[in-house]
């Protein structure tokens, strides 16, 4: 087809550049602008650049454009201009002048392209006309604080119930508050702070309320008789709070509708507050709340195990049976044969819809064709994601069409394909598959299509294929996610830095996870950027500090050649000298000159050179951090979370003021009056400024602060309750008008209102009681006693428990099944660990083992007598090794040396142990005896594989020495095939013998029935590879 008038043109330009006419006449325009009338000025290179630039994108964009320029196209073409306003400028001047050219010469015509860059603005957050109604609001705010300090006597029911709401409307939305006061007995207090908390089995809800408010809950739930208490509703709270507002000043409110009070209480807070204030207090949809267990954890700055119960009900249960798959029993399959298969079902699904067949049967088809095909994992998952792109509908709309589901599957199926293909996903990690997921990424060169590998994630999420994977690890801009909020105090980091500290001169893996831990909390790295950091990421000074001085020391964060950013807008310079206390920046100082003037770096060579050691830090840092907060629901990436929050206090010290009266968390060195000093100084952040958060999301490598504000601040209930206990003082007086007869304590910090109080009587402390929640949640004193970073059998512990656990981690959560089987939570997932490694790495080659041994039938209920032959051999091992273990005549370093056996194991042959070693096969032999096998358990294959005649009977007899020297000498050693040995490897001149365990049956009449291999032993010695993993080597 020939081409257009418009691009026949436009190829003209691009194939002749700077000698075309059009080009040599802007060109020369351009040189006698003056400089004022751009922003900058380009060289002749840069200038040719970027017309040839604009030539590319109007071909691009200009598709169907045929005699004239299409209006429509225009505007695409505008909208994917550069954001930088000077150049977007001089970029619509270019424009117009090749579209004038090829007007006068071509005839070509076009829309008005305009010169001058319209800057959007935002909508003001208050209009002129709201800003004369302050003094409206002022008046409210006037006599709500001078009811605290002379309460109004003899209010009327009503009037009572009104100054209830207007006090509730300070600190939470007027559905809220019914909630609240129609279930007063649902106040809890911990760690300085008083809240109310509900929890159902779909939602938890908590509200952390001020003084006042408290009091008057207090008041609504003992004053006023059941039979008098009215069912609140919001048609009846406008009433309520005119009565009371009529009441306490004498003059008349009737105007005042709830919608006119939020507008009041909106103009209050931006004017006495901040307009950023405003959006995390009272809107709702801003700033994700910590979940009721981080959030315990947190205001009393202990440990507390995170609930897992109240969960959200599974969506997708029809698709979690679709997918049962085990991916043990998946072979490898050319990604060109799962293409064509994906093809051709794209292609049916399309006739499908053609044919105007209903979603029903669209839906319908491709479940078939996820039960017909059940060998490929990777087909299985991409055809799941078609079905459930069908089902559930995207992430932001809840139907597609079919080709654009199509769309979304085919677009990630090649890059999924190409870097996952080779990978064994029974046994890489959540952090694994982001990475790989991170490396599919670079196969996308539009930042549209990238977008469906997020989609893809969210759904590898929702379908439980890895309900570990954590979004905020893929450097993929988010659409619209659900934020997995949580904190670590800052007290936590430094014990848990200090326990490393101790630790420093044992391994890097120790130097990297504390360098690491600050890089993240301290910075706010993200767990690939801190990573990847190169040496000459660091700008330090050339002259050390003096002691108590501050150092200088600046850190840029920016793309190299092994990890790029998440956003352009992640590009940041961090000035670590204001954001690491100075004990911590001492010891990257230190780490910095090592390497400078002993190593020698170069400043493209990365800070931390070993990727192994930099894995297995970052595994160090999680375990500790589960293990000392005793919340296994922490990752890696809230540290960031975490420091975005105590960033924010820092950036408003009056905050960490009033902070420090109610929470310890606040008794830290970050929190120090001169660190925070010099922190504002070096950012050069004045205390009245309204552009604090612009501040924290620039350190966040945020492009806008909604991202900061939406994901990252999770404390907004906290510190809008110490803002209304400073603008709202409770007196003695409306104490006395609350509670009755009662006085106020000499305040402590730390200490909650109920806390405070000091009660006349007994009875009247408990009535207005309110419920501790420490006891509940159980909270202890965080430390590291008995922490171990290896898993260590406990000898208390049976083998058949740990099977029984292992065999429970198919299904259930690492926390279910320590409740289960009565483990500890932290010895359950150390056993999960090491099965995880010894999947990765035993056999020595081929299919690996699976993650969880293939246990014979693991229920207790039967006796010895009605269990088959498989579950008596493998509970005969079992108990045999918990004896053996106890007398203290094996131990586990032991039995790992001799199960060194395993990396010869050959997967096609069910495992058989086909070994060259001798000193493995001794190990391995001199185990079994322990054990009390005989002669008939035992089964011996030599291969000779390429050895020849004398070499062969030699080899032969070496073998049959070795095994008599074990007292096996009934055991005959058969001659295996030459074809089976072909593909052994290496050995050391004897060959390879293969050993296999046998189990032998009595027969009826007594006599033993043939006896025979049973992937039960297999599963045994599978099992105490995994508790005796790396048993007595360093960790």
């Amino acid at each position: 087809m020939a081409n257009s008038k418009v691009r026949s043109y436009l190829n003209e330009l691009k194939k002749q550049g700077k000698f075309h006419q059009c080009f040599q006449q802007i060109v020369n325009a351009y040189r006698n602008c003056s400089d004022n009338d751009f922003g900058i000025r380009f060289s002749d290179d840069d200038f040719l650049n970027e017309y040839k630039k604009l030539c590319m994108l109007m071909l691009r964009y200009f598709k169907k454009s045929d005699e004239n320029v299409l209006s429509s196209e225009m505007n695409i073409l505008k909208s994917r201009l550069k954001e930088d306003l000077t150049i977007k400028h001089l970029q619509l001047m270019l424009i117009d002048a090749i579209l004038n050219y090829g007007l006068k010469h071509h005839g070509i015509e076009s829309s008005k392209v305009p010169q001058i860059v319209v800057l959007k603005r935002d909508k003001p957050m208050l209009s002129p006309v709201e800003l004369i109604k302050l003094p409206i609001a002022l008046q409210i705010k006037s006599i709500l604080s001078k009811e605290l300090q002379t309460p109004t006597a003899n209010l009327s029911k009503e009037a009572s119930y009104g100054r209830l709401v207007l006090y509730m409307t300070t600190g939470v939305q007027f559905d809220e508050l019914i909630t609240i006061i129609n279930a007063p007995d649902a106040l809890m207090y911990l760690g300085g702070q008083v809240f109310w908390y509900g929890k159902s089995e779909k939602e938890e809800r908590r509200y952390v309320l001020c003084d006042a408010v408290v009091l008057l809950l207090l008041h609504h739930k003992n004053f006023i008789k059941p039979s008098e208490k009215i069912r609140v509703n919001k048609n009846r709270l406008s009433e309520f709070i005119i009565t009371f507002l009529t009441e306490a000043s004498g003059t008349n409110w009737q105007s005042l509708s709830l919608l006119k009070l939020r507008t009041l209480r909106k103009i209050d807070t931006i004017i006495n507050l901040s307009p950023i204030d405003y959006q995390m207090y009272l809107r709702s949809s801003t700033c994700t709340e910590l979940p009721q267990t981080a959030f315990l954890r947190l205001i009393s700055n202990k440990a507390l195990v995170a609930d897992e119960i109240a969960k959200q009900p599974k969506k997708f249960n029809e698709l979690n049976k679709l997918l049962s798959f085990d991916s043990d029993s998946f072979d490898y399959i050319e990604p060109k044969l799962i293409k064509a298969k994906l093809e051709y079902t794209y292609k049916n699904l399309r006739e499908l819809n053609g044919q105007r067949a209903s979603r029903a049967q669209c839906i319908k088809f491709v479940e078939q064709e996820l039960k017909n095909d059940k060998n490929s994992v990777y087909f299985n998952i991409l055809c799941g994601w078609l079905y459930y792109l069908l089902k559930e509908g995207g992430v932001t709309k809840k139907k597609l069409k079919v080709d654009t589901v199509i769309d979304y599957v085919k677009s990630i199926s090649e890059p999924f394909l190409n870097v996952f293909t080779r990978t064994d996903l029974a046994v890489i990690s959540a952090s694994d598959w982001a990475i790989k997921l991170n490396d599919t990424s670079e196969y996308f060169n539009s930042a549209q299509r990238k977008k469906y590998l997020y989609y893809f994630s969210v759904f590898l999420i929702e379908s439980e294929i890895v309900k570990d994977l954590c979004i905020d690890d893929l450097d993929i801009a988010p659409v619209q996610s659900k934020v997995d909020a949580n904190l670590v105090s800052a007290s936590h980091v430094s014990a848990i830095l200090e326990y490393l500290s101790d630790s420093l001169n044992n391994s890097p893996v120790e130097l990297y996870a504390y360098l690491l831990m600050c890089f993240c909390f301290y910075s706010g790295l993200r767990r690939n950027e801190a990573a990847k950091l190169y040496f000459g990421d660091i700008q330090v000074s050339p002259i050390k500090p003096n002691e108590g001085e501050y150092d200088w020391v600046l850190l840029s964060i920016r793309p190299n050649k092994i990890r790029g950013l998440k956003t352009p807008s992640a590009r940041r310079e961090l000035p670590l000298d204001a954001l690491w206390p100075k004990e911590h920046l001492t010891k990257l100082r230190s780490f910095y000159d090592v390497q400078k003037n002993t190593e020698n770096k170069p400043s493209n060579s990365l800070l931390f050179n070993c990727s192994v050691s930099v894995n297995k830090a970052y595994e160090l840092l999680t375990q500790l951090l589960h293990y000392y907060t005793k919340d296994h629901t922490l990752r890696i990436h809230h540290l960031r979370h975490s420091f975005a929050n105590w960033t924010w206090y820092r950036l408003n010290s009056n905050l960490v003021l009033t902070g420090r009266q109610y929470l310890s968390i606040f008794e830290n060195d970050l929190f120090d009056q001169s660190f925070i000093t010099h922190f504002n100084k070096r950012l050069k952040v004045k205390d009245n400024t309204r552009s604090k958060m612009f501040f924290l999301s620039h350190l966040l490598g945020h492009k806008v602060t909604v991202s900061t504000l939406n994901s990252y601040l999770h404390l907004k209930d906290i510190q809008h309750c110490a803002q209304m206990n400073q603008t709202y003082t409770v007196s003695k007086y409306f104490l006395s008008e609350c509670i009755g007869r009662a006085n106020f304590k000499e305040f402590m910090p730390g200490e909650s209102l109920i806390e405070r109080i000091e009660f006349y009587s007994k009875k009247q402390e408990q009535d207005y009681s309110i419920q501790y929640a420490g006891k509940v949640s159980d909270l202890i004193t965080p430390s590291f006693k008995g922490f171990k970073q290896k898993f260590e059998a406990d000898g208390q512990i049976r083998m058949l428990d740990y099977a029984n656990a292992l065999k429970s981690l198919e299904l259930n959560s690492i926390h279910d099944t320590a409740s289960s089987y009565s483990l500890p939570v932290e010895q359950v997932q150390k056993l999960h660990d090491n099965a995880l490694s010894v999947s990765r790495e035993y056999p020595r080659k081929g299919k690996k083992l699976p993650l969880i041994p293939n246990f014979p039938s693991l229920d207790n209920t039967k006796d010895d007598l009605k269990r088959v032959s498989s579950q008596k051999a493998f509970y005969y091992l079992c108990q045999k090794f918990d004896t053996l273990l106890s007398q203290k005549n094996v131990t586990l370093s032991e039995a790992f040396d001799a199960l060194q056996i395993l990396k010869y194991g050959a997967a096609g042959k069910n495992f058989a142990l086909r070994c060259p070693d001798e000193q493995v096969i001794r190990n391995f032999l001199n185990l079994c005896i322990k054990f009390k096998l005989k002669s008939s358990h035992f089964k011996f294959r030599f291969h000779q594989v390429d050895l020849q005649n004398q070499n062969v009977i030699q080899a032969r007899s070496y073998w049959e020495e070795l095994v008599s020297s074990f007292g096996l000498s009934d055991s005959h050693i058969e001659s295996a095939s030459i074809e089976e040995g072909r593909f052994l490897g290496k050995h050391n001149g004897n060959g390879f013998l293969e050993v296999g365990l046998l189990i032998t049956v009595k027969g009826s009449k007594g006599t033993y029935k043939k006896s025979r291999r049973h992937h039960s032993l297999m599963s045994f010695l599978h099992l105490l590879l995994i508790i005796s993993y790396r048993a007595g080597e360093a960790p």
